[in-house]
């Protein structure tokens, strides 16, 4: 079974919920008080920077090559490959606003730091979602396609 590819896609789900938990990890001692606003304006650049990259890249091999590959062979998965891109905008759209708020003065990003961390809590709750929904997709395709189904899917996402 050519699955290389989908545990790729899968792998990639496990690395960036690393970055997420360290966020979250690094917001709440923020709020604990175990750390200063500016500390977590740090890690958030760098989260933002990594998670642009690597999000960007991981959405763009599923909405070019996955998921209409899907949509056509597995009709019924087109409400669940909707859902799952419209989650694709919507992160996109916060990791957006969160390049915003920290690309301000200190004294700024410390003022607006409550509206910060509740931006991030909306990215990191739908994320958490949607990761487990992607994840039940892709562990679900196995028994859904036939060996010569998986190998044009691998072959589609080695093209990207």
């Amino acid at each position: 079974m050519q699955s290389d590819e989908l545990e790729r896609l899968e792998h990639d789900h496990a690395h960036l919920n690393r970055l997420v938990d360290g966020l979250r990890e690094s917001a709440q001692a923020c709020l604990r008080g175990e750390t200063e606003p500016l500390d977590l304006r740090a890690d958030l650049e760098e989260f933002t920077r990594v998670a642009h990259e690597e999000l960007f890249e991981h959405f763009d091999r599923e909405e070019t090559g996955l998921f209409p590959y899907l949509s056509t062979t597995l009709p019924d998965l087109a409400p669940t490959l909707a859902q799952l891109e419209a989650g694709h905008d919507r992160m996109c759209g916060l990791l957006v606003r969160l390049e915003r708020a920290f690309d301000v003065p200190d004294e700024r990003f410390v003022a607006d730091f409550d509206a910060v961390v509740a931006l991030f809590a909306r990215f990191d709750a739908l994320y958490v979602q949607h990761a487990k929904s992607e994840g039940a997709l892709l562990r679900a395709l196995p028994t859904r396609l036939d060996a010569a189904q998986r190998r044009e899917v691998a072959r589609l996402l080695s093209e990207l």
